[in-house]
C-alpha cells in the first residue's frame, strides 16, 4: 500500500513536533511494508533517506508571511497541480499532516480521484497567529473554525493526538469522523534516570523557542526559587525567541544554557534532569512531556485551558498556574526539596508513559490505513 503524505517542512533541520512525529511513523511503517511518497517544500537542509520525496517550490505569494515561515524553519510549498495529481494517481491513501495550500490542493485532487483522505491535527490556530504577533482569541476562533471547514471536514477521517484535541475540533464544528492516536514515545526514551550527586539541580525545558511555549515563565520562576544558586537550567529548542530569552536570563542572573540537540543527547538530558518543566499555553499533546515521563522524569506543566498536558498530571503538585512564575517557583522548590518523592513520581510517570508507547500508535495508524483502503 502506498501512502501520499503532505508535510511542507519535511526536510527542515530544526523542526517541530509534527515533522518529528511523521518521520517516526513513516520509518516504522516502512519496516512493515507500507510505501510512502512525501510531498514537501524544497529548501530543507535535512533530507530523509530512503523515502520517496517530491519537492515543490517554496511558496512566495504571501511575501512577508513566506519569509517569516522560512526564518522559523517552517517552509510552505507552492502546489503544482500536475505534480500533485501525478503522485496521487499512484497512491492508495492521502494523509495530510499540515493544512497549508499544498494540503488543500492535495485534498481537492484526492477527492476528485476517489482517494480516501486522512488529515492529522498537529496544531491550533494560535501556533500560527502568535508567530505573526496576532494574539486575539476571537481571531484564533475564526481561524480554527475556518480550518475545520476547509480542511478537516473534507477528510474521511481526522486523527487527533489526544481526546483534548478531538474535543477541541468538535467544539469548532468538526463533523468528520475522528480517531485519537497519540504521537507516541519510541522505545529508546524508556530509560533509567542518571542523576548526578554534585549538589546541583538540573531543570530541563524541551521544545521550540516560540511565544506560546512561554519559556520566560520558567526563567522568571528560577530567579524566584530559593534554590536559584544551585539550579542549572537547560533549553533544548530552536526558535525566534532564543535571543530574547537569553537576554532575560542574563538580566535576571539565571544560569541558563540554550541550544538545539539531537535525539541521543536529548534522551541523556531527560535522564539527567531533576525536573522537566513545560510552561506552554498551547499544546494538543506535548510530545516532550510524555518523552520526559518515559525517562522516569518528574514533569511540571501549566494548567492552561488551551493545553492538553495537564491531563497527564497524576497529582496536583505537578501543575502550576499558567503564566505565573511565582506559583511555578513554589512548585520547583517543593519538588527539589523532596528527593524520594521525586524519584517515586518519576517511576509513576514512566508507568503511565507506557500507555503511549510508539509501537501502539504505529499499530493504530496501520489499521487506519488498511481500513481506509478496504
Amino acid at each position: 500500500m502506498r501512502i501520499a503524505v503532505v508535510i511542507d517542512p519535511w526536510e527542515c533541520r530544526h523542526t517541530n513536533g509534527a515533522v518529528i512525529s511523521t518521520r517516526r511513523f513513516v520509518r516504522a511503517l516502512g519496516k512493515r511494508g507500507f510505501e510512502f511518497s512525501v510531498l514537501c517544500a524544497e529548501g530543507g537542509l535535512e533530507p530523509v533517506a530512503e523515502v520517496d520525496t517530491i519537492r515543490l517550490p517554496r511558496l512566495s505569494v504571501f511575501g512577508y508571511a513566506s519569509r517569516l515561515a522560512s526564518r522559523k524553519d517552517t517552509l510552505l510549498a507552492k502546489p503544482i497541480h500536475s505534480v500533485v495529481k501525478r503522485v496521487l494517481c499512484h497512491a492508495d491513501v492521502l494523509h495530510v499532516q499540515l493544512p497549508g495550500p499544498l494540503g488543500l490542493n492535495a485534498i481537492r485532487h484526492a477527492r476528485a480521484l476517489g482517494l480516501p483522505v486522512i488529515v492529522s491535527c498537529h496544531a491550533q490556530a494560535e501556533n500560527l497567529l502568535w508567530h505573526l504577533g496576532l494574539t486575539s482569541r476571537s481571531l484564533a476562533l475564526v481561524a480554527q473554525r475556518l480550518a475545520v471547514e476547509l480542511v478537516y471536514n473534507r477528510a474521511n477521517l481526522v486523527i487527533a493526538p489526544t481526546s483534548f484535541a478531538a474535543n477541541l475540533l468538535r467544539c469548532h464544528g468538526l463533523c468528520a469522523a475522528v480517531r485519537v492516536i497519540s504521537n507516541g514515545v519510541p522505545r529508546a526514551y524508556f530509560v533509567s534516570p542518571a542523576r548526578r550527586g554534585d549538589g546541583r539541580f538540573r531543570i530541563l525545558c524541551a521544545g521550540r523557542l516560540v511565544r506560546e511555549k512561554r519559556q520566560e515563565t520558567l526563567i522568571r520562576a528560577v530567579q524566584l526559587s530559593a534554590k536559584r544558586d544551585r539550579i542549572d537550567l537547560r533549553f533544548t529548542g530552536h526558535g525566534p525567541e532564543r535571543g530574547r530569552l537569553e537576554r532575560l536570563a542574563r538580566r535576571l542572573g539565571v544560569n541558563a544554557a540554550f541550544g538545539w540537540v539531537g535525539e541521543a543527547t536529548l534522551i541523556e538530558l531527560y535522564r539527567a534532569a531533576d525536573l522537566m518543566v513545560h510552561p506552554s499555553l498551547i499544546e494538543l499533546e506535548g510530545m516532550s512531556v510524555i518523552e520526559a515521563m518515559a525517562a522516569a522524569g518528574t514533569v511540571l506543566m501549566s494548567d492552561s485551558q488551551d493545553s492538553a498536558t495537564k491531563d497527564f498530571a497524576t497529582r496536583p503538585e505537578v501543575v502550576f498556574r499558567a503564566d505565573d512564575p511565582v506559583d511555578l517557583a513554589k512548585r520547583i522548590d517543593f519538588w527539589l526539596e523532596r528527593d524520594e518523592l521525586r524519584v517515586n513520581q518519576g517511576r509513576e510517570n514512566q508507568r503511565l508513559a507506557r500507555r503511549f508507547a510508539h509501537a501502539r500508535s504505529v499499530d493504530a495508524l496501520a489499521n487506519v490505513y488498511r481500513e481506509a483502503h478496504s
